[in-house]
C-alpha cells in the first residue's frame, strides 16, 4: 500500500507489507549493514516499526480518496453494525500473520464488508473465496458497486459441465417421458445458443467476462432434472478433451483459467478452485498473501471432496468401449476383455447393493468390508492386464481405478460404495483419514486470512462461544488464530421455537435409535413406524396453520419416503419430496408450487441443511419487501442430525475425539436453523424442534448441553396439542 502524498488525518497511517516483499527489503538492508556497520540494522528496525497496522476510519477515507479503491467516502453509511464488524477485522489484521475468525449473523451485510476488505488490501494482493457460484456472484456485485474496478474470476471444474455427459443425457432423455423430452430440447437449444447466462445468480460472472459459458448453474435453471445427474466436469473428462473428442465445457474452463492475470491484485475464486490451487502448489491462481474466505466453515468439506477418489463403473466401461483410444497402443483386445470382466463385476455389485450401499442398513460391517475387498481384487484383476497398454492421455480413470483398488486391498484407505438413484450404477469411493498435512501447508502460504461466516462457533457446556470445532476441521494453527466476538442482530432470535417438552406423550417424539433395539426384530421397525405416524400427524397440523411454505429437514431418505406415503393423501400437490441427488429438482418444484398459489411442504435432506436459500427476494423477486415474503415461513427439524456425516475424515476423527460427532451435529443444527431467517422484517415465522431427546435428555447433559444453548436463544413455546 503506497504512502499517500497528501496530508493525512491525525491517526498514524502505518503500512504492512507481505512477507515476500519484507524479505527482499531485509536483504537490501543486510547489504547496507555490510557496507556501513549498524546503519543497515538501524534502518531495518525503523522500517519494521511501521509495519503494524492498516488505516481505518477517517484514515481509510483519505487513503480511498488518494488511491481510489472505494467509490463512497463511507462504504457503510447507515449501517453502524457493518462498520463495527469491518473495524474489528482490520484491527485484528494488524497482528502478526493473523487468521481472523469473524462470525456475523445473517442479514449483517457481510458481502459489503468483504468487498471493503478486498479494496483495503488490494495493493498487497487478495483472493476472495466462496463455496458456490451464487455467493461468489453476490460478492462480485458488491465489489463492482464499491470499487468500480475489475477483478479476475476463477471457478473450479465443478462449476462447469461436460458436453460429453450432457449429450449422453440428451440421448437418453429423448426416449423418456414427455417432460424429460422437453428438458432435453431446452438443453439442446441452450447449447446451440452458446450455453450462456440463464439466471440472475450467474449474471455477475457473465457481465465480468462475457465469454464465460457452460456453467452448471445456468443448466440448473432450464433443466433441473438434468442437473441432478452426473454432468459436471471432472479431471478425467478434462483429460480426454482432444480435437478428436472435443468437450466444449472443458474448453470453456480452460479458457477461463488462461484469462486469470498475474497482474490483477484481486481475484475471486470458488472454494474448490482454492483447494485445487493449494493442492497443485499454486499452479492455478496467482500468489496472493491475503485470503478472505466467505462461508469458511464449508472449506473442510470441499477439501475432503477434492481429495476423495471416486470410480464410477459406468465411466470405466465408457472408456473401455473407446476403441480409438486403445488403438494407439494396440490395446483393443485387452480393453474388450476388461470390459466384459467389469460388466460381470457390475452385476455382482448390483446384487450386493443391500449390504454395501452407504446409506443402506448394513447389518454386518465386517461382511461389508470383506465384500469390498473381494470386489476391489476383481476390479484390479480386470484392469491389470490393461495398465501397460494405457495411452499417455485419456486413460486416467483406468489408472485411478487400479490405484484405488490397490489402496483398498492394502488397507490404506476407507472405501464405500454408492449407487446412482435412477439406474443403480455403482460408484466406488475412498478418501483420506486426515487433512492435517494439506491444511498445514495451506495456511503457511498465507500472510493473513479472514474467515467469515454466520456459523463459526459452537457453545461450550457453559454457553460460551468456542472455535474448537472449526479449528480442528480446518487444522488452524493455534498461535495465529484471532477470534472476534460473534456479531448477530437481535431479530435473528425473535422467532418462536415450538417443542414437545410438555406433550402428553413426549416419548412419542423420541426418534428410535438402532442401538436400543435388535434391528432383526420387529420391535425396532414398529418403533420407527410409530415415530413416523406421530411426525406425519404433527406435519399435517403445521401445514394447516402455516402462513406460507414449510421446510422439513430430515436425516435420511427412508424417513422422506415413509412420511411422503403418510402425507400425500392429505397434502396432494403441496407435498415436495427430495429424491437422492434430487435437491435441485425439489428446490425448483417448491418455488413453482408456491408461485402457483400452493403452500408447499418440502421433505428435504442432505444439502438442504446448508445450501438452501428460500427467500422470495432471492428466488422470485428481488424487489419484494420482507413483509410480503411467505416463501418459507415454517422450519421443522424432527431429529438432531446425528450420524449424517459418513466421510472418511470424520469417521477417523471419531476414533480419537469423543466430542467429534456431537460437535458436528451441533454445527449442522446451527446451519439448519439459519435456513429460515435471511433478512429482518419477515412475518409469521415459526421453528419446530421436535426431537424429544433435547427436552428430556435423561441426564445426558454432556451430550445435549451445546444444543440446549443454541436453542434457548429463541423464545420457547411448548406444543399446545
Amino acid at each position: 500500500m503506497p504512502i499517500p502524498d497528501t496530508e493525512m488525518p491525525t491517526e498514524q497511517v502505518q503500512i504492512r507489507l507481505p512477507h515476500s516483499l519484507s524479505a527482499r527489503l531485509a536483504a537490501h538492508f543486510g547489504t547496507l549493514e555490510a557496507a556501513i556497520p549498524n546503519l543497515g540494522r538501524l534502518a531495518w528496525a525503523q522500517w519494521q516499526s511501521r509495519q503494524i497496522a492498516a488505516p481505518t476510519g477517517p484514515a481509510l477515507t483519505a487513503l480511498s480518496a488518494h488511491n481510489g479503491p472505494i467509490n463512497a467516502a463511507e462504504p457503510f453509511q447507515g449501517r453502524p453494525e457493518q462498520a463495527g464488524f469491518y473495524a474489528a477485522i482490520t484491527e485484528a489484521l494488524t497482528q502478526t500473520q493473523p487468521i481472523v475468525l469473524a462470525e456475523g449473523g445473517t442479514g449483517l451485510g457481510k458481502g459489503r464488508v468483504i468487498a471493503a476488505l478486498a479494496a483495503q488490501y488490494r495493493d498487497e494482493g487478495v483472493i476472495v473465496a466462496a463455496p458456490t457460484i451464487q455467493i461468489l456472484g453476490q460478492l462480485l456485485i458488491e465489489w463492482h458497486q464499491l470499487s468500480g474496478a475489475h477483478a479476475d474470476c476463477y471457478l473450479g471444474l465443478d462449476a462447469f459441465i461436460s458436453t460429453h455427459r450432457l449429450r449422453e443425457w440428451i440421448d437418453e432423455a429423448t426416449m423418456a417421458s414427455a417432460d424429460l423430452q422437453a428438458e432435453a430440447q431446452a438443453v439442446a437449444d441452450w447449447i446451440a445458443q452458446g450455453a450462456g447466462c440463464t439466471r440472475p445468480a450467474t449474471r455477475a460472472f457473465h457481465n465480468s467476462d462475457p465469454s464465460i459459458s457452460y456453467l452448471y448453474e445456468d443448466l440448473v435453471a432450464i433443466a433441473p432434472r438434468c442437473a441432478a445427474t452426473n454432468v459436471r466436469l471432472t479431471r478425467t473428462l478434462l483429460a480426454i478433451d482432444s480435437p478428436e473428442t472435443p468437450d466444449d465445457g472443458a474448453r470453456a474452463y480452460q479458457a477461463l483459467r488462461a484469462r486469470v492475470s498475474d497482474s490483477e491484485r484481486v481475484v475471486f475464486a470458488s472454494h474448490a478452485a482454492l483447494v485445487w490451487n493449494a493442492r497443485s502448489q499454486g499452479a492455478l491462481l496467482p500468489e496472493r498473501p491475503y485470503l478472505i474466505l466467505d462461508e469458511a466453515h464449508l472449506l473442510a468439506g470441499v477439501a475432503e471432496a477434492t481429495f476423495t477418489r471416486s470410480v464410477a463403473m459406468r465411466e470405466l466401461l465408457w472408456h473401455l468401449r473407446d476403441e480409438a483410444l486403445w488403438q494407439q497402443t494396440k490395446g483393443v483386445t485387452a480393453a474388450r476383455k476388461a470390459h466384459a470382466d467389469l460388466e460381470t463385476l457390475m452385476d455382482r455389485l448390483t446384487a450386493s447393493r443391500p449390504l454395501l450401499e452407504t446409506h443402506g442398513a448394513v447389518r454386518d460391517e465386517a461382511q461389508a468390508r470383506s465384500l469390498l475387498k473381494n470386489y476391489a481384487k476383481a476390479l484390479l484383476d480386470a484392469l491389470e492386464p490393461l495398465l501397460k497398454k494405457c495411452p499417455d492421455e485419456g486413460a486416467e480413470a483406468i489408472l485411478e481405478a487400479a490405484a484405488m483398488a490397490r489402496a483398498i486391498l492394502a488397507d490404506q484407505t476407507r472405501a464405500t460404495l454408492s449407487y446412482s438413484p435412477a439406474y443403480g450404477y455403482p460408484t466406488l469411493t475412498s478418501g483420506p483419514r486426515s487433512l492435517r498435512l494439506f491444511f498445514n501447508q495451506f495456511w503457511e502460504r498465507l500472510e493473513a486470512a479472514v474467515l467469515v461466516s454466520a456459523t463459526l462457533y459452537l457453545p461450550t457446556m457453559h454457553g460460551q462461544p468456542s472455535h474448537g470445532y472449526l479449528q480442528g476441521s480446518l487444522h488452524l494453527p493455534a498461535e495465529r488464530i484471532v477470534p472476534l466476538p460473534p456479531v448477530a442482530p437481535n431479530w435473528l432470535y425473535q422467532v418462536p421455537l415450538y417443542h414437545p417438552a410438555q406433550a402428553t406423550d413426549l416419548e412419542a417424539f423420541r426418534p428410535p435409535q438402532a442401538r436400543d433395539y435388535d434391528q432383526a426384530t420387529a420391535d425396532f421397525q414398529t418403533a420407527v413406524e410409530r415415530w413416523h405416524d406421530v411426525l406425519a400427524e404433527q406435519l399435517r397440523t403445521i401445514h394447516s396453520t402455516a402462513a406460507g411454505g414449510i421446510l422439513v429437514l430430515l436425516t435420511s431418505y427412508d424417513s422422506i419416503t415413509a412420511l411422503a406415503e403418510r402425507l400425500h393423501p392429505y397434502l396432494g400437490a403441496d407435498l415436495m419430496t427430495q429424491a437422492r441427488s434430487g435437491f435441485r429438482t425439489a428446490h425448483a418444484h417448491y418455488i413453482r408450487r408456491f408461485t402457483d398459489g400452493g403452500r408447499p411442504l418440502w421433505l428435504a435432506s442432505g444439502p438442504a441443511w446448508t445450501g438452501t436459500d428460500l427467500s422470495a427476494a432471492t428466488c422470485i423477486d428481488s424487489t419484494l419487501p420482507a413483509d410480503k415474503d411467505f416463501l418459507l415461513t415454517d422450519l421443522v427439524i424432527p431429529r438432531v442430525p446425528f450420524g449424517t456425516e459418513r466421510s472418511s475424515v470424520h469417521q477417523a476423527r471419531m476414533t480419537y475425539l469423543v466430542t467429534a460427532e456431537r460437535d458436528r451435529a451441533a454445527f449442522q443444527l446451527r446451519q439448519g436453523l439459519g435456513r429460515l431467517i435471511r433478512r429482518p422484517g419477515l412475518p409469521q415465522r415459526r421453528i419446530w424442534m421436535l426431537d424429544a431427546r433435547l427436552w428430556r435428555p435423561k441426564g445426558s447433559s454432556w451430550l445435549y448441553g451445546p444444543f440446549s444453548h443454541i436453542l434457548k436463544r429463541y423464545p420457547l413455546h411448548p406444543l399446545t396439542a
